[in-house]
């Protein structure tokens, strides 16, 4: 799964960015500003919908069980684990994304 840059990063970058900005911001200045507002929206809805998403360990267990064949597309129930995985990351990530379903 993809976890970088982590919810504190984006926060610690947003902070610092608003501590540099002049009283009078430019156009690049505004530009900017509505990135950071949609950075701190992603934060908002990881704290919210992130601890339905599995722990950073059993992700990294997964991934080693793919990498070493343990497990596969065989699997039973594999790829609907992977899938509702997905669903809920993008859910937080970009949740207008509208090629997929909702996650449950």
């Amino acid at each position: 799964m993809i976890r970088d840059p982590s919810a504190a990063e984006i926060v610690a970058a947003v902070k610092e960015w608003l501590e540099q900005q002049a009283a009078h911001p430019s156009d690049r200045d505004k530009y900017f500003a509505r990135v950071a507002e949609n950075a701190l929206a992603i934060v908002k809805r990881e704290e919210t919908l992130g601890a339905s998403l599995a722990t950073d360990e059993a992700n990294a267990a997964l991934c080693k069980d793919l990498r070493q064949g343990v497990l596969n597309e065989h699997t039973p129930g594999l790829i609907a684990r992977l899938k509702e995985a997905i669903l809920k990351q993008i859910a937080i990530d970009q949740p207008n994304y509208r090629s997929l379903p909702p996650p449950r």
